[in-house]
């Protein structure tokens, strides 16, 4: 693995705790963190590192990834977030069940 890809992966789980504990604000940055470093990665090249990890990692790793293969591979993310929502983590069942929806229309 890379350091880039190693980034992304520790601040999906960091986003997932920060929201577990209702940190919205925490949970926000974070999130803008995670989309810089999406950008880095494609700027890296290393997309294809990323999205390897998707079947392997947590839930809100596989959250993550899926927003981002979505403009790429639109079946992986539907078949992604499909798993989703089964989530143990309500915001990520939630999130992945209307994603899908708005997906599918």
């Amino acid at each position: 693995m890379n350091n880039l890809v190693d980034d992304y992966l520790r601040l999906t789980t960091q986003w997932a705790t920060a929201m577990s504990e209702g940190d919205s604000a925490k949970a926000n940055a974070i999130h803008d963190k995670v989309q810089v470093l999406y950008k880095d990665i494609v700027e890296a090249g290393e997309e294809d590192s990323l999205f390897s990890c998707a079947d392997s990692e947590a839930d809100a790793v596989r959250f993550f990834i899926a927003s981002h293969v979505k403009e790429r591979d639109a079946q992986r993310a539907s078949e992604m977030y499909e798993r989703l929502i089964e989530s143990d983590l309500p915001f990520i069942a939630v999130s992945a069940r209307y994603i899908l929806r708005e997906m599918r229309q």
